[in-house]
């Protein structure tokens, strides 16, 4: 089991640095970075607090946004 494991892991970090690309190709990138808990609740509703708390915006709130 734990070569099955650790044959796969390998496998996808393999993987992940072949697909990197250099510097060039990720200049022509766009990265997207969503705060969740700022992002929306899952009823809709957009939270509102300050920098310094928690704002309460779920996966569900940023899956019913997409």
């Amino acid at each position: 089991m734990k070569k099955l494991l650790f044959s796969g892991v390998a496998a996808a970090i393999l993987a992940s640095s072949a697909l990197a690309g250099d510097t060039a190709a990720w200049k022509k990138r766009t990265v997207y970075q969503v705060l969740t808990d700022r992002f929306a609740h899952g009823d809709g509703s957009k939270p509102s607090c300050n920098l310094h708390n928690y704002c309460g915006g779920n996966f569900d709130g940023i899956t019913k946004n997409l």
